[in-house]
């Protein structure tokens, strides 16, 4: 799973993906606080660096393709649906295993 985040929706996507056992990869720019980034680390996500923010949603496009379809999900439009999609999604291919 690929966010294109550096805030509370990333580390709440990172702890959930840690919970049923799927990679997560949040695309961040490099001004991006320690403290966010320690707690995305913290629950397993990996932190993928840009150097602006506008260049987020594009770079994390293009990771998530050279991940083979890992879900990309963009906070910065409708967060709350998307995430809730996310978290459906994973639970469904968690519960399928």
């Amino acid at each position: 799973m690929v966010e294109a985040s550096s805030g509370s929706t990333a580390v709440s996507e990172a702890y959930f993906a840690k919970m049923i056992g799927v990679p997560f990869v949040a695309v961040m720019p490099k001004s991006t606080a320690q403290s966010k980034i320690a707690l995305i680390e913290r629950y397993g996500g990996q932190c993928h660096f840009v150097d602006c923010p506008t260049q987020m949603h594009s770079e994390a496009t293009k990771v998530a393709h050279e991940l083979n379809g890992i879900l990309w999900i963009s906070s910065f439009s409708q967060s709350a649906l998307q995430t809730g999609v996310a978290i459906t999604i994973l639970l469904r291919v968690s519960l399928s295993k």
